[in-house]
């Protein structure tokens, strides 16, 4: 079953919100215990903490992973910021996953998007970042 838009958008914001209030448990709470998630920053962060966090393939695997890598940047990026610009959906995947991309500016004013799968429980399955210009 599709999500609504009102529903995709009080999602995006309280992730948001979670983010910009530094409440990582709130923010793990929107992730499946089984989350893929993929940005070229998981395998720079890899490379900048010679491989303590992130991964090189720029793919983390499992909740744990994403908290240690999240945790992490919520600790060193002191003015981390985020804007939500816009919500867009897909429609349903194959695995009767929920579409949507959330489209956000950062503190640094580069934007990006995070395209995720929701399972029914709207918790995100999937998630792959996309950067613009200087958001790498």
């Amino acid at each position: 079953m599709s999500i609504n838009y009102q529903d995709a958008l009080a999602m995006a914001e309280e992730w948001i919100s979670a983010f910009n209030d530094r409440q990582l448990d709130v923010l793990m709470d929107h992730y499946a215990a089984t989350i893929e998630f993929s940005s070229p920053r998981v395998a720079q962060v890899h490379q900048a903490t010679q491989g303590e966090y992130g991964d090189a393939s720029g793919t983390l695997i499992g909740v744990d992973a994403l908290r240690r890598y999240f945790g992490l940047a919520l600790k060193n990026v002191s003015n981390l910021r985020l804007e939500l610009i816009q919500v867009l959906l897909s429609g349903t995947a194959p695995d009767g996953c929920s579409q949507i991309a959330v489209v956000y500016k950062r503190e640094t004013g580069a934007v990006a998007a995070e395209v995720m799968a929701l399972r029914p429980d709207r918790r995100v399955q999937r998630a792959v970042v996309f950067y613009g210009p200087g958001g790498m």
